[in-house]
């Protein structure tokens, strides 16, 4: 597996069952998870990750590499 840390995500690289890294508390991009949901708001796009409570922005994701 490998992670495009040097990728500049955006909004439009992400999709519904993706399977993506995202920042811990320490900004290091060390967990996995699968986008489950999409919203917008207030015209941005928030993600929420199965492993997780919270959303997302793109720069807080990283892409994982598909094989």
């Amino acid at each position: 597996m490998e992670i495009l840390l040097f990728h500049l995500t955006t909004d439009e690289d992400l999709t519904q069952g993706l399977q993506v890294c995202y920042k811990d508390i320490n900004g290091a991009y060390s967990k996995l998870g699968v986008i489950t949901d999409i919203y917008e708001r207030d015209g941005v796009k928030n993600y929420l990750i199965n492993t997780s409570f919270g959303a997302y922005c793109a720069n807080e994701l990283k892409l994982i590499k598909q094989n």
